[in-house]
């Protein structure tokens, strides 16, 4: 990965795992790393709104 680079949701959970942190703390060190690390509250809300619910019988 080159600086600017973008940092995914599945590689923010990758490294959170990886290193025994958690994902926000694995987003702050990508930033310092220089690369573009997303929001993750806001990221985490909006994969959570894309997967499909449950329909009631």
């Amino acid at each position: 990965m080159e600086p600017g680079d973008p940092v995914s949701l599945s590689q923010l959970c990758a490294a959170s795992a990886k290193l025994g942190i958690t994902i926000p703390a694995a987003a702050v060190r990508f930033r310092r790393l220089g690369l573009d690390a997303p929001e993750v509250t806001g990221t985490i809300r909006a994969a959570m709104a894309r997967l499909p619910r449950a329909r009631k019988a």
